[in-house]
């Protein structure tokens, strides 16, 4: 599945606010660019709309960490250093986990 395709499924309409804070927590604390703190909260609110329709779309765990590697590596410009050191795959069991108990 390609980052665009996941990006054409966007509705920003369909989501509650209180999932979407709780998204945001779950980037806020994986912080792959290290720069979250409690003075910096919107580091990556651009990418919750996405991460919360990746869930509930029902996406695999595999598209779901294909996205997120695009992202660190290429979009965030980490590179394959930084997604090693990120570990997206801990990221989406994290969220996936909690999506099953709060879908």
């Amino acid at each position: 599945m390609s980052t665009t395709q996941i990006e054409r499924n966007l509705d920003p309409y369909s989501l509650g606010v209180q999932r979407w804070y709780e998204i945001r927590q779950f980037w806020n604390d994986w912080n792959p660019l290290g720069v979250a703190c409690e003075g910096i909260q919107d580091e990556y609110d651009e990418f919750v709309m996405s991460t919360l329709k990746l869930l509930e779309h029902d996406y695999s765990r595999e598209d779901i960490e294909v996205f997120l590697i695009h992202l660190v590596r290429d979009y965030m410009g980490l590179g394959d250093e930084g997604v090693r050191k990120s570990n997206p795959g801990a990221f989406v069991q994290k969220i996936m986990e909690w999506n099953q108990g709060n879908h």
